[in-house]
C-alpha cells in the first residue's frame, strides 16, 4: 500500500489578466508502492496572508479544477499573486489526507508590452471511458488577455463552435469539460485564443473507449 509520498505545488509564471495554472505534483519515494493512481487531488486551498487562515477554493467562474487535479485561475490579479496556494490529496484506500507545500502565482514584469496570444500548453490527446468526465486543456497567454473559443471538427473539416449554453460539453475558457463522455464526443477539437493583435490555435483529440459488458444467459434467480 502506498503510504510514503510528498506533494508540492509548482509555482506559476503568467501575465496579469491571463489564466494561471497551478499543478499539484505527487512524488513517490523509491521504496513505496507504485500505486500512485490511488492518490487524488480533493481540494485546493488559498491563504491570503502568511499566518492567515486557509480557505478551500470554491469552483466557479474564478476557479476550475481539471480531472488531473490542476487549478486554473481565471483573469489573474495582483491579489492572486500575493496569495499562497496548497493542494490537498487523499489516498482512496485509506482515506488519509495530506497537504502539499505552498505554491504561488508570479506575474511577469513586462506585461505592459502588447503581444499576440500564444498557446503554451495543451493536452493534445485525451483518453476517456464512456460515462466518465474528461477535460481538454488549452492554455494561452497574450496582452491584452486573449478570448478563448472551442470548436468541434465535424465531417469535411468544418468547425462548429461549442456553445457555453451546452449542459453536456462546457467550455470554461482554458478547459473544455465533458460532463459524461459519450461515443459521439470522440474526435478532434480546436482551441483558439485571440486578441486584437492576432490568434493562435491548437488541435486536440478526444479518444473514447467503450466499456465492455458481458451478459450471461440464462439469468440466475
Amino acid at each position: 500500500m502506498l503510504t510514503d509520498y510528498q506533494t508540492t505545488v509548482e509555482n506559476e509564471y503568467t501575465v496579469e489578466g491571463n489564466v494561471g495554472v497551478l499543478k499539484c505534483r505527487i512524488r513517490v519515494s523509491s521504496g513505496a508502492s507504485l500505486a500512485s493512481n490511488r492518490i487524488k487531488v480533493v481540494n485546493w486551498l488559498r491563504q491570503d496572508a502568511v499566518n492567515g487562515p486557509r480557505h478551500v477554493v470554491a469552483v466557479g467562474p474564478k476557479y476550475a479544477i481539471t480531472q488531473g487535479g490542476s487549478l486554473h485561475i481565471a483573469q489573474t490579479t495582483l491579489q492572486d499573486a500575493q496569495a499562497i496556494f496548497y493542494c490537498q490529496t487523499m489516498h482512496t484506500l485509506t482515506g488519509k489526507r495530506k497537504l502539499s507545500s505552498a505554491g504561488k502565482v508570479f506575474l511577469a514584469a513586462d506585461a505592459q508590452k502588447n503581444t499576440v496570444p500564444r498557446i503554451e500548453h495543451a493536452t493534445v490527446t485525451v483518453h476517456a471511458k464512456t460515462g466518465d468526465p474528461a477535460d481538454l486543456v488549452c492554455t494561452g497567454y497574450g496582452t491584452p488577455p486573449p478570448v478563448y473559443r472551442w470548436y468541434h471538427e465535424v465531417s469535411g473539416g468544418v468547425l462548429e463552435e461549442v456553445r457555453r449554453s451546452s449542459m453536456v460539453v462546457r467550455p470554461l475558457d482554458s478547459i473544455l469539460r465533458f460532463v459524461r463522455v459519450q461515443r459521439q464526443d470522440a474526435g478532434h477539437y480546436v482551441c483558439v485564443v485571440k486578441n486584437v493583435l492576432g490568434e493562435d490555435r491548437k488541435r486536440l483529440t478526444l479518444l473514447v473507449v467503450n466499456l465492455l459488458s458481458v451478459t450471461v444467459r440464462p439469468t440466475l434467480q
